[in-house]
């Protein structure tokens, strides 16, 4: 959950001052719409219990600083659950597309998903749409750069204890590493070149490339996968392939890692009362047990149709689903 905390013009947080949206921008929309947006992209990736304060706005560069923004946490609890971090947008760069329908992408093609095998099998490094003739084409999405900025407050940041240890960088490297995926993440042994919290190679809207104009990209699996591993999220949702976890999760009824309709089959039994344990299930046995908090998705204490409704979202791979 990412709560977002908006700072205004000449407020002052963590050395940070905030200012006033750009006024040589192009689109109708407003920064809160687009964070809102950019948060929503990384909440769905992420399944686990973590609560990250976001303090963010508009921040005025000097004229001619051609950094897009920046982010970063500022205190991570011990456990990992609760985060505090800021996020800013550059309000001098001159050539901003403030999309003012952030959640969908009329003003840009069909989204192309590319794959590539790093060791692993193949997984997604690309998922972007060039944009169409008309306002946004030749300009920086703001959604991309919030999405971008997003990833070095969820992960793909050096406050993460495990961050060294899983890119191996440091300061003699030049902050150059690489990243392997341990099991029992889905593409384990993949491997990502690193340079600092970013993956160093094209493609990925978190790399250093990732947020060239005329062009919206969005989370792909090497993104995800990288700040799962820095962060050591239990469970996360890849492209094409159900979420994979090391503990029971809202929506795995059956416990088994994995949402599919043996979940749903499990969920419908119990609100017809044809199921009577309810309980968490551990993975070793997971066919015969049932997870009752699993399968409440809306949280009212009770196992209904509803949330058999909810759960087929999940399984089908609906963008407004709750899993």
């Amino acid at each position: 959950t990412i709560n977002l905390i908006r700072h205004y013009d000449g407020e002052i947080f963590e050395l940070t001052l905030y200012a006033d949206p750009p006024v040589n921008a192009t689109g109708a929309g407003n920064l809160d719409d687009i964070m809102r947006a950019a948060a929503r992209h990384w909440e769905q990736a992420v399944n686990d219990d973590v609560t990250i304060d976001l303090h963010y706005g508009w921040h005025a560069k000097p004229e001619g600083n051609n950094n897009l923004g920046g982010a970063g946490p500022l205190e991570i609890s011990e456990d990992g659950t609760t985060v505090t971090a800021k996020l800013f947008l550059n309000r001098t760069y001159p050539n901003w597309w403030l999309d003012s329908t952030p959640e969908t992408a009329e003003e840009f093609a069909a989204f192309v998903q590319i794959t590539d095998d790093l060791g692993g099998g193949d997984l997604v490094v690309s998922n972007s749409a060039a944009a169409l003739p008309g306002e946004a084409q030749g300009r920086i999405d703001a959604v991309t750069v919030a999405i971008h900025e997003l990833g070095h407050v969820v992960g793909h940041a050096a406050l993460y204890p495990n961050y060294l240890n899983a890119t191996g960088s440091s300061v003699d490297s030049g902050y150059i590493g690489e990243l392997t995926v341990p099991p029992p993440y889905q593409f384990d042994g993949t491997v990502v070149p690193t340079l600092y919290s970013h993956p160093n190679m094209s493609g990925p809207v978190m790399s250093g490339s990732g947020i060239s104009g005329s062009r919206r990209r969005v989370l792909s699996d090497v993104d995800i996968l990288m700040a799962a591993v820095i962060a050591e999220y239990d469970s996360v949702n890849l492209f094409g392939d159900p979420p994979i976890v090391t503990q029971g999760f809202a929506g795995d009824v059956n416990c088994d890692g994995s949402i599919t309709v043996a979940d749903v089959a499990k969920a419908m039994s119990a609100s017809v009362g044809l199921v009577a344990e309810v309980g968490a299930c551990p993975l070793e046995n997971p066919t015969v047990e049932f997870n009752g908090v699993a399968a409440d998705l809306n949280g009212d204490g009770f196992v209904t149709v509803v949330d058999v409704s909810l759960l087929m979202q999940c399984v089908v791979g609906l963008p407004e689903a709750i899993c």
